[in-house]
This record gives C-alpha cells, sequence and structure tokens, in this order.
C-alpha cells in the first residue's frame, strides 16, 4: 500500500506525502478520503524516474496523465536535426499529459526528467466516464480537470506571444515581462538556466546572452543567473 491507500504498481525510492497532492490544482477542494477513492478508481501507479528518464516519448499511445509529487519533469520536442524545444518544465503539484490521453492520438512532445523526480499517473478514460462506484469527488476532479486544461491553454497562448515576437530583445522582454506581472514583483527567479531559456524562447544561446548583457547594459533588467530584476519599461 502506498501512502494515499492504494496498492501501488511499483516501488518508488520516494513516497510522497497526501500534502504534495493536496496542493495540486487538480485535488482543489478534494478530501483525503475521496481522493483515496479516487485513486482506485483511475487505477492510479506511482513511479520514480531518474535524471533523463522518460515519462512518455514522442509517438508513444498514451492513456494517462501525469501529476509530478517531488522533482521535475521537461516537456521537449526535438526535429529532425536535433534541435531542442522546451515547451514547458513541470513543477510538483502540476499535470502533463492531458490533451493526448483525452484524445487518444499519440503524444508529438517528450516528457524527461530533470531530475530524481516521482511522478503519479492517472487513467485520464476513467476521468471522463461516470464513476461505478460513485465517488464523491469524481465531478470535482472533472471541473478541476477542465480548469487545469484551459489554464494549459493560456499557457501555450502565452507563449506564443513571446516566440512570436520579431526580435530577440522582444522575446526576452516580452517572457521576462510576463513572469513579473505573473510574481507580482519586478524581482523574481526564472525556472531556467540560460540553455533552457534559449530553447523556450527559440533563440540560439550565443545571440541570447549577447542581448542579455546589452540589456543589463541598457539599465532595462539586471541579473545573476536566474535571478532578476526589471528597472526600466520595455522598448515599444
Amino acid at each position: 500500500m502506498d501512502n494515499y491507500g492504494v496498492p501501488s504498481q511499483k516501488k518508488t525510492e520516494m513516497k510522497p506525502s497526501w500534502e504534495v497532492l493536496r496542493l495540486s490544482p487538480l485535488f482543489k477542494g478534494i478530501s483525503r478520503d475521496e481522493a483515496i477513492s479516487l485513486l482506485q478508481c483511475l487505477s492510479a501507479s506511482d513511479r520514480f524516474l531518474k535524471k533523463g528518464e522518460t515519462v512518455f516519448r514522442e509517438g508513444d499511445p498514451v492513456d494517462s496523465m501525469g501529476v509530478v509529487l517531488t522533482g521535475c519533469v521537461s516537456i521537449v520536442r526535438d526535429n529532425f536535426w536535433g534541435n531542442r524545444s522546451i515547451i514547458s518544465k513541470v513543477l510538483p503539484g502540476k499535470s502533463f499529459g492531458e490533451f493526448y490521453a483525452a484524445s487518444g492520438k499519440p503524444i508529438s512532445v517528450t516528457v524527461e526528467a530533470l531530475m530524481p523526480t516521482s511522478i503519479l499517473l492517472l487513467n485520464i478514460r476513467r476521468v471522463t466516464m461516470t464513476c461505478p462506484t460513485a465517488c464523491a469527488g469524481h465531478l470535482k476532479l472533472v471541473r478541476n480537470l477542465l480548469s487545469v486544461m484551459a489554464e494549459r491553454t493560456l499557457e501555450i497562448n502565452t507563449k506564443l506571444l513571446h516566440v512570436t515576437q520579431r526580435t530577440t530583445r522582444q522575446k526576452l522582454l516580452s517572457y521576462l515581462s510576463e513572469v513579473s506581472s505573473s510574481c507580482g514583483s519586478v524581482v523574481f527567479d526564472i525556472p531556467y538556466n540560460r540553455q533552457e531559456l534559449a530553447d523556450y524562447l527559440g533563440l540560439d544561446r550565443s545571440a541570447m546572452s549577447a542581448e542579455l548583457s546589452r540589456m543589463k547594459k541598457d539599465r532595462l533588467v539586471s541579473f545573476t543567473r536566474n535571478h532578476f530584476e526589471l528597472l526600466s519599461a520595455a522598448e515599444k
């Protein structure tokens, strides 16, 4: 039995607590007893991943969505020539794979662990079906899943706003402004290192680093590694 009261299909090296799952948007408003019943209904299984290990690989059929419990996974896509684009990072409490699992189509991205990571896999087909055991939290889970999928759509649209900017500087300013707005502060940390940020924005790392240095010289931003401060209004 795992920490949720559900038989574990695979022993893991880390056992996440209920507190981690409780903070997930997918389980918002769902009690622990309701969650235990739901996890049984959804054939939940926990899995431990080593750094670099793949959860889903591009082209795989997917019938389950995942929730990160500890660690972090990256959603990436590599083109024919090996150039990598980062779609997003998924931190503890956040989910991934919802759209692909719901559509029944092969996944078009790769999901891999950036560090030792524990995830929970849920059969999404059972989320959208009438629960045979009439789980008290089933309707809540459906509403939460719709909210999560809507939020994911907004995240994709926001990224499009960044990457469709014409210049490297405009892409960086668009992204940094959005993170600042989300944090409610001009001082913030971003979740990416330099290579990851370049991959996320579709930029050459050297060109992006050079532009960041120019932005710092122009007193638009100040930064140390992934810690940033916006100093003045961005160019129109």
